[in-house]
Order: structure tokens, then sequence, then C-alpha cells
């Protein structure tokens, strides 16, 4: 009889063939999570830890989130507990407040990965099973014995299979989603059971949504809330993280090497492991992270796209479940959610299949961004667009048309066109002409730029 998902991680995480449902199993989980709580924790086992430590640096991750900034002296004082143990024992997971929020970190940094077991001293902790991963919450206690000994105790949960079909019509989230299916459950209809999500409509969810549906799973009662690792488990890749917006395969993933995949995944997860990895590199670096709204509206007129938002701050300093990752249209960057433009912390990436020359720069009041396509020696496709503080964007397709195809280095024509059409599309700017000689030499050195560069 085939296993379900919780009976494959637990029997393997447990060193036996198969276990059911109702046993108990002993497991070293890969991560602890604990945020704020982590004074309370160490102050559970001040003796142990002198004398024993943690069981392992790259155990334990602390994120401080939950009262960031501290908003009393009491906050405070725990913070810097926490900041010192974390020094004293060199945590190798430990985020400072402004950090992010606990689940969206974990998730980023790659240490909730599929196939693993992680647990949390926070009832959400099952919000990576959007990654194939067996997270649940457990206690303050128990997150106490695990810091010293590396390992806890699980019951095998029962499991309730959910088949999505169909797809969310326009207006409706994966928040709606889940909140109808506790609707039909109850609050308690999947009390400690492992819940799964099969079926046609899994495939039209993307990461951030199955990151809001496993979130809730706690609402309903459940041990866990998993979806299957397929080719929509999106997430792009940096030096050392996981972040949202590009596809990643199970290779990808153990060779990232902040938490080792363990070997002889189930087969349920193991099954996109030889598909090729497509990711979208960024060029030149985070070429937008972390810019107002007003400043990226030239580079998204010109890539023609949607942004991605990475954190979605609100008054409180909590980030709405249902907001992240969000692909939000250039058309409504200025209001969405009566979110003011700047407080979206924004990361943009340009596919190198399409542009593999770029450039952003900001010299107060203006901001310049330019693409480029180059192909054996020939502007082969650019673009180019500019805006002057609070004004329009500013672009000239037409000049983008007459200068693609032309031979690099440009000619001094091709420069002089170029300055021209720049004149036309600043005259208004007559008490700014320093701002206009900014403009002209940010588009002939970026044309130079490209004339030098070796693609």
């Amino acid at each position: 009889m085939a296993l379900t998902f919780a009976e494959r991680v637990l029997a393997r995480a447990a060193g036996k063939q198969r276990v059911v449902p109702g046993e108990i199993v002993v497991v070293h989980p890969a991560h602890v999570l604990s945020h704020d709580n982590t004074a309370a924790i160490i102050g559970k086992i001040t003796d142990e830890l002198d004398r024993y430590g943690v069981v392992s640096p790259d155990l334990h991750v602390v994120v401080l989130d939950h009262v960031a900034p501290a908003a009393s002296e009491k906050t405070a004082t725990n913070h810097r507990k926490v900041r010192a143990y974390a020094e004293r024992f060199g945590l190798r997971h430990f985020f400072d407040v402004g950090e992010g929020i606990c689940h969206q970190v974990v998730v980023e940094n790659g240490l909730a990965l599929p196939g693993t077991i992680v647990v949390g001293s926070d009832s959400h902790t099952c919000s990576y099973g959007a990654m194939g991963c067996f997270s649940t919450g457990i206690d303050r206690t128990e997150a106490a014995a695990l810091l010293l000994t590396g390992r806890t105790w699980l019951r095998v949960p029962h499991t309730v299979k959910v088949v999505l079909t169909g797809e969310l019509p326009a207006g409706v989230g994966a928040k709606d989603l889940v909140l109808s299916l506790i609707g039909q459950l109850g609050a308690d209809g999947a009390s400690y059971q492992a819940v799964e999500f099969h079926g046609p409509g899994v495939a039209t969810l993307d990461l951030e949504q199955r990151l809001t549906v496993s979130n809730m799973g706690v609402e309903m009662g459940a041990k866990i809330a998993v979806f299957p690792v397929d080719e929509l488990t999106r997430a792009a890749r940096s030096e050392h993280s996981l972040e949202i917006g590009s596809m990643m395969t199970l290779d990808r993933l153990e060779s990232i090497g902040r938490s080792a995949l363990p070997a002889g995944l189930p087969d349920a997860l193991a099954g996109i492991g030889s598909r090729p990895l497509r990711c979208r590199a960024t060029i030149g670096g985070h070429i937008a992270v972390g810019r107002p709204i007003g400043d990226l509206r030239p580079l998204l007129q010109l890539l023609e796209t949607t942004v991605e938002t990475r954190y979605l701050k609100s008054r409180s300093g909590r980030r709405k479940a249902v907001s992240v990752g969000r692909k939000l249209p250039i058309g409504r960057l200025h209001s969405d959610d009566g979110l003011r433009p700047d407080e979206l912390i924004v990361r943009v990436i340009i596919p190198t299949e399409t542009w593999n020359h770029a450039v952003f720069i900001k010299e107060p009041p203006l901001v310049f961004t330019a693409l480029a396509r180059i192909e054996k020696g020939l502007l082969a496709e650019w673009r180019m667009a500019f805006r002057d503080e609070s004004g329009p964007v500013r672009r000239n397709r037409d000049l983008e048309v007459d200068m693609a195809g032309r031979p690099l280095p440009v000619d001094s024509r091709s420069i002089g066109i170029l300055e021209q059409t720049l004149d036309r599309m600043t005259e208004k700017w007559t008490d700014r002409e320093d701002r206009r000689a900014v403009v002209r030499r940010l588009a002939v050195g970026f044309l130079t730029d490209c004339g030098t560069a070796t693609w």
C-alpha cells in the first residue's frame, strides 16, 4: 500500500521502512524556528545551556519580528538577551529586527526544503508545506529540549486529501480558497491530521498562493498542510538563498548548500529532479531592490512587465500573507489596497535571454534606465526611458527602432541622432539645462558601454 506524504517523510526520518497513523516516532528536524519568544525558550534551560550548549549552530533559526522594533523596555531587554545568545553559540541563522516576517524569511533563505522536517515555536510554521516540507508548530518546552538534544517525537498523523479543480476567478484569492475550505471542514475538522493538496487546480497556484493556503492549515487544526513539489514550485536564487521569482528543481535545491536534502527522497517529491533548471538571472546584481515605485516606473515600462512585491508592510509592521509576492500590473502601482507606493519593497529580475546589457541610475531628481540586446557586434535591440521628479516617464519608440541594428561601437552620427532626439524630448525643461545635460551624458555613456561590452 502506498504511503502518504507524512508517512514517507516520517518513516525515512525515523529510519524505518514504513510507519502507520498513530505511531510515535523520534526524529531529528533540520531546523527549529523561534522568534521574539526565544528569550522565554532559552530561559527554561539556562543552566543546561551553560553546561552543554546548543546541539548544533545550524539547528536553531531565530527571527526577531513579532515586536519590531521593541515597543517596551521588557521587549528590548529580551531582544538583547536573544542577540547575546545567538552570538555566544554562533547561530548560523539569526535574523535581527528588520529582516522580515519569520515565515517568509525561512522560505526565502532556503531553510524549508522539500522532504525535510522543520518545527517551530509558532503555530503557523505549517506555512512551509507550500515547499513540500513537513513543517509544524511545537510549544516552547519542546523547542527548548530540541536545542539541547536535536531530537523530538511526533505522532504519525492521518491524512486528509483535498482535490483542487479549476482555477480561482478574478477577484478571488488564495485566502478566500482556504477560508472556504475551513468553513467546510470546521475549525477542528483536520485536527492533528496531514492535509495534502492534489488535483489539476494545484498547478494554477503559484508559491505565494500556496504559502497563504498552507499558512492557514493550523486554523483547521491540521498538523501539516502540504503541496506537491512540481515545476511551479518557484524560487529565484541569490548566492545563498531562495527568493521567489523563477523556477527551481530539486537538483538546484540540493546545490544551494544551506540545508542538504536527505538521501532517498520520497517518490512523491523526486519527480522533478531530472527537469532542467530554468532561472532568470539578474544583470548587474540586484538592479532594483528596495526602490520606491516612482523610481521603478521607467524600468518597468521598458520591460513591459509586472512588479513583484517582496515585503509588503502595514502600519503594524506585519505583512499580509495574501500579499506575498503578488505581481502588480504597471497601471496599479500608484494605489493598491490603500498602501503608499513607498511601502512596496520590490525586486525586478531582467531576463537575460532578452536583455544582456542594462543600467539603472538615479541622479536626483532624475531616474535613467536603459536595456540592450547585443548580438554579434550589433545593437540588436535597445530601449531607454527616464523620469524627472514626479513627471511622466519619457520614452521614444521611434528612436529605439531607428537605433536598433546599428553596428557597435556606435558612430558619431548615431550619437548625434540620439542627442537631437533627447533635446526635443526635454525641450520644455527650459530652466533645467543641467538636467538635460545629465540625460544626454547618461544615454551616450550607455551606448558607449554597449560598444565595449562583449556578449
